[in-house]
């Protein structure tokens, strides 16, 4: 089978809930952005600093509920996956200074994501069995 065939099949195949669990999740995330750029939410966005602190918060969102997801199907691939995701961001944003600045002035925001990501992975997780 070539790999255009491969391809192909797998676009064809039913999508599991993992996968189904992560294309939600980054079109939740999508809107959520969408609806705060066109209203101009501050609630959404944030101003300044803190906000540059609360939207690097959105990409753990969909790893975090896919993580759920593939813990409680079993899914070993989707696990790796998922949680290899959310370990790279978090070294991203430490590499780039974003959690060390965080950190350092604005704790509440590193708090609130670990917080939201273990209820993201739990809830979905309860959810899914």
């Amino acid at each position: 089978m070539s790999v255009v065939e491969r391809v192909r099949a797998r676009f064809l195949s039913e999508q599991t809930r993992y996968e189904r669990a992560w294309v939600t999740s980054i079109n939740v995330i999508g809107l959520l952005i969408v609806v705060g750029i066109a209203l101009d939410s501050e609630l959404l966005l944030g101003t300044g600093q803190t906000g540059v602190f609360q939207r690097a918060l959105y990409p753990y969102g969909p790893p975090a509920l896919s993580l759920g997801v593939a813990v409680a199907e079993g899914y070993r691939r989707g696990v790796l996956l998922s949680a290899g995701f959310l370990v790279g961001y978090t070294l991203l944003l430490a590499a780039v200074g974003t959690l060390g600045t965080a950190l350092a002035t604005a704790p509440a925001y590193p708090i609130a994501g670990g917080a939201g990501v273990v209820t993201a992975v739990v809830a979905s997780a309860v959810a899914t069995r």
